[in-house]
């Protein structure tokens, strides 16, 4: 039999907050996370995007098509696949 005890459960309902660099994430997100700390994001919930957002879109466009607004986008999947 399997002993799992070493496995944390996952948070449930995280936000993912993509940014396109370093300057957004440690300047930007951290200034809006102090002015508002009622927000619920950890600074580890931030994923820094090696590239552009066209560079995003060209991905979500290539998984989904042209029509991808119809579909629920698994963003972090397709995210995952670039960095």
């Amino acid at each position: 039999m399997n002993n799992y005890d070493w496995f944390q459960p996952r948070k449930r309902n995280r936000n993912l907050l993509i940014v396109e660099g370093n300057h957004e994430k440690n300047e930007l997100i951290r200034a809006l996370l102090k002015v508002y700390p009622k927000i619920d994001i950890e600074m580890d919930d931030i994923i820094i995007y090696q590239t552009n957002i066209y560079q995003l879109y060209d991905e979500i466009v290539k998984e989904y098509d042209a029509d991808w607004d119809k579909y629920d986008v698994d963003l972090p999947f397709i995210v995952g696949r670039i960095i």
